[in-house]
């Protein structure tokens, strides 16, 4: 059958609304993924990339750094043409604040918040956590743990895309493989299966 108008061999497929590019995979909306990284470098192979595509999408997007790790990622922007202060005081790049509490208060915390970013825009919202600045906050690895399992619910019920970025330098073993079994959106049920 000859291809139609725009449909040809070179014609572009346009994604559901409900779904977002990061490096050429196709995420779902409502996604809790991990990213884990082992360079200052490989920490910006993907995180640099979701921040920026979202930002110039126009979309929300949500960055929970520590301060110096923020710095970094705002440099890495800047040299790419996108200015992060800007995208703050234009409200389309909100700032997870590092207030101390518990794990519950944690979750509430991130529920209020992407309550607050899906009011301000219908688009998608793109939400970088790195880890260390959970762990800090809590106080230990075990607490950020609990905010892991019950977050997949919640993000389950907004437009979001979750990536969590994990520093395997500050963390052991059993910690990553404990993450892997709660972000299984990154590998789906077969490779789930095999983590116990």
């Amino acid at each position: 059958m000859e291809a139609g108008p725009g449909q040809g061999a070179g014609a572009t497929v346009p994604r559901p609304p409900s779904t977002i590019v990061i490096q050429n995979v196709i995420v779902s909306q409502g996604d809790h993924l991990a990213a884990f990284y082992t360079t200052d470098a490989g920490r910006l192979r993907i995180g640099l990339p979701f921040l920026r595509d979202g930002l110039r999408a126009g979309e929300t997007v949500v960055l929970r750094a520590l301060p110096d790790c923020r710095e970094r990622y705002f440099a890495a922007l800047l040299s790419e043409g996108v200015d992060a202060a800007k995208a703050i005081q234009a409200g389309q790049l909100m700032i997870y604040p590092e207030i101390p509490g518990s794990a519950s208060e944690q979750v509430a915390r991130f529920e209020e918040l992407l309550t607050a970013a899906s009011r301000q825009r219908a688009e998608q919202i793109r939400l970088l956590a790195e880890t260390l600045a959970d762990v800090q906050t809590l106080g230990s690895v075990a607490e950020h743990m609990v905010v892991e399992q019950h977050l997949t619910a919640v993000f389950k019920r907004f437009p979001v895309v979750t990536i969590c970025a994990y520093d395997v330098r500050a963390f052991d073993a059993v910690t990553v493989v404990e993450a892997l079994k709660l972000h299984s959106d990154i590998f789906g049920p077969q490779v789930g299966y095999w983590l116990n």
